[in-house]
């Protein structure tokens, strides 16, 4: 879609250029077509100078949640890439239809992981398996295919869920908050349900033997059973740490209600705890005392780290448009250059005798002939017709004449002046263009606007 997009603008631009024979659209047009070209074979050089492959072989998820997986785009070239494709097929145990999905993602220069989010449905072992990457160029009209034989197993867990807790000292204290009230309604398993006829896996202590009695048919009693009980897990956190001059001491850790904790030693001695902590006190101190001085230096540093990693991931998102905008900058500089020299030589046809021989003395020195004169010294005519063989000796005479007295006359310059001095101007700039050669010709005619 955007390579029609892009061929309609260019047979718009064409068509309108030849209808109004336009030379700058002309230009433009041409511009536009040797983007074709530049574009492909970028494609090329960007497909070759880049390897996608999975960052994790194996990611574990749980079933019903989002997990998120990660893929490796190493670049080894010198310019970014844009816009890459990964096609991907997803395959799980027990189905014959295999999932494609679609992911992408752009790479600066060198290894840069890019992650996508996906919610497994089942539980089970999925196999993501990378066929192709497609890689495009700057402006996404051109592409190349890259073939990859890469896997990631993802190993989905049923999906968890939260216990509660209680420690022995809060389950003692207080009333229990779920109190198990054997008389309501599926919390006894005595409660009869229904009764039902008899089948043969049926236990026989279940058979309803005075119903049983009454019928002449064999009944069974169906009990209810219980959904909404509970269980209480209580577990013992006592542990044990390594005290150098005590060994191995239990030690025991209470939560509250708070959510803090409280630690008590129950086999350690409490003078002996008291002088451990004491003794461990100063030599604290004495470290942070000593880290004081460098630790100003250390936050300031680290505080402009941290600026200088922010801006520079500001400028991280416009890094890969810095190539496509060089591009664009050198191939629409002729077109600048040529609408610079078209605008000068509209300008020089409106100018009168005076800013006309300006830039008269300007292309002078932009070409090399008499760049020291100023055009008011002594026999400058004669000078001028002697270096330019366009120019006869009364022509010279007469252009500086009107110049001077434009200058310095009362009268301003009739119009049959001015264009004889346009028509010295654009006569003597054909021929200067005519004897310069190669680069020099190209400088004066573009740099110079002549």
């Amino acid at each position: 879609m955007t390579k029609f997009a892009f061929l309609a603008l260019l047979f718009c631009i064409y068509y309108i250029a030849g209808m109004y024979e336009s030379p700058a659209l002309m230009v433009l047009f041409l511009t536009q077509l040797l983007l074709l070209p530049v574009m492909f074979l970028l494609s090329v050089y960007l497909k070759r100078h880049l390897t996608v492959s999975f960052a994790e072989k194996t990611v574990y998820a749980e079933q019903g949640l989002p997990f998120t997986w990660r893929l490796q785009a190493e670049n080894s070239g010198r310019l970014p890439v844009s816009r890459f494709l990964t096609k991907i097929r997803i395959s799980r145990i027990g189905r014959r239809v295999q999932e494609r999905k679609k992911v992408q993602g752009s790479s600066e220069c060198g290894i840069q992981t890019s992650e996508f989010r996906d919610v497994p449905e089942h539980c089970g072992i999925e196999r993501f398996r990378a066929e192709r990457v497609k890689v495009y160029d700057y402006l996404s009209l051109f592409s190349r295919t890259k073939e990859m034989e890469d896997e990631m197993k993802v190993i989905v867990f049923p999906r968890k869920y939260d216990m509660r807790i209680e420690t022995e000292s809060a389950a003692e204290g207080g009333a229990d908050p779920y109190r198990h009230d054997p008389f309501l309604p599926g919390r006894d398993h005595d409660e009869v349900r229904q009764i039902r006829e008899y089948r043969d896996s049926d236990s026989i202590r279940h058979i309803h033997w005075n119903q049983t009695a009454r019928s002449g048919q064999l009944w069974v009693k169906e009990y209810e059973e219980e959904k909404t009980g509970r269980v209480s897990i209580f577990l013992d956190l006592k542990e044990e740490i390594f005290l150098e001059d005590c060994g191995w001491t239990p030690v025991e850790v209470t939560p509250s209600s708070d959510g803090s904790y409280s630690t008590s030693y129950p086999g350690l001695d409490t003078d002996m705890l008291e002088e451990m902590i004491s003794a461990a006190a100063p030599e604290q101190n004495d470290a942070a005392g000593r880290e004081d001085p460098g630790r100003t230096e250390t936050d300031s540093a680290d505080e402009s780290g941290s600026i200088l990693q922010e801006f520079s991931d500001d400028l991280s998102g416009y890094r890969r448009l810095i190539p496509a905008a060089a591009v664009v900058i050198l191939l629409c500089a002729p077109l600048s250059l040529y609408l610079r020299r078209r605008f000068r030589r509209r300008q020089a046809e409106r100018m009168d005798c005076r800013g006309i021989f300006g830039r008269f003395l300007e292309m002078l020195r932009c070409a090399g002939y008499m760049s020291g004169c100023t055009g008011a010294e002594e026999g400058f005519a004669e000078a001028l017709s002697a270096r330019l063989p366009c120019l006869s000796r009364e022509e010279a005479e007469r252009l500086v004449g009107i110049v001077s007295r434009a200058a310095y006359g009362s009268g301003g310059p009739r119009e049959e002046e001015n264009e004889f001095a346009r028509e010295i101007y654009f006569r003597t700039e054909g021929w200067i263009r005519k004897e310069l050669k190669g680069l020099h010709r190209l400088r004066f005619k573009y740099i110079g606007g002549f």
